[in-house]
């Protein structure tokens, strides 16, 4: 939180909404700035801003669902290959249990 003085010295705590929070850390990653400096320039605690980016998740996750055409048949020998939106590629043998899969997933995200 960031104090500013009130009447007569009092110093008055300044509290920022979710929706300021993620603002100025959406503003900090694009800003090319160190953290220090940021702080500095928007007037926020180093210490609280901290706090707030060490609760921003590293990357969004989203599940997207996949149907395959029926017409579609995959042999014992092909692969399933699965593109992560972080980057990430997982090639999956066609022949393994989908509980596995559902294993492996979780395990990579």
């Amino acid at each position: 939180m960031n104090t500013k003085k009130g009447k007569q010295g009092q110093r008055v705590l300044k509290r920022y909404t979710a929706e300021d929070r993620v603002k100025f850390v959406e503003a900090y990653k694009n800003s090319g700035q160190r953290q220090s400096v940021f702080c500095n320039e928007n007037g926020i605690n180093p210490t609280t801003f901290y706090g707030w980016l060490s609760k921003t998740p590293k990357h969004k996750t989203k599940f997207v669902e996949v149907s395959l055409p029926s017409a579609v048949k995959i042999s014992a020998k092909q692969n399933i290959e699965v593109k992560l939106s972080c980057g990430t590629q997982v090639n999956i043998p066609s022949d393994i249990a989908i509980d596995q899969i559902a294993d492996l997933i979780r395990r990579v995200i």
